[in-house]
């Protein structure tokens, strides 16, 4: 991360004194493309311990999940740390390895990405 950021700002002691305005002039706007092995880290760290190791819901109508009926005003739970670890579609899933996130099949990028509940807001 530190190797990403200098090559973009430049080595520390050259922004040491930047504003916030000059540092902000060298990001593109496009972060996940700019600092692509720091968004790596944070998806990777976001799906090893993610921000909400739980959610919950209530249903508000009758819902059939995997030919499951369920009923309206029935409480749904994810365990997202247990899914993102289960799901994982490469090997190691249990391994910190930012690297899938980079290397990765687009099968196995659409499989991280549907695991990526932790800012999700769930509704029904």
């Amino acid at each position: 991360m530190q190797e990403e950021a200098d090559s973009i700002f430049g080595p520390p002691e050259k922004r040491v004194n930047m504003s916030a305005e000059e540092l902000s002039e060298v990001i593109n706007g496009d972060f996940i493309k700019q600092f692509p092995y720091t968004n790596a880290v944070i998806q990777e760290t976001n799906r090893v311990l993610p921000v909400a190791g739980m959610l919950d819901g209530q249903l508000t109508k009758d819902l059939v999940i995997g030919g499951h009926y369920y009923r309206k005003k029935t409480v749904i739970i994810a365990l997202t740390r247990v899914a993102a670890l289960r799901s994982c579609p490469t090997s190691e899933p249990f391994k910190f390895k930012p690297e899938r996130w980079i290397e990765c099949t687009a099968e196995e990028r659409r499989l991280h990405d549907k695991m990526a509940w932790g800012f999700v807001s769930m509704t029904t």
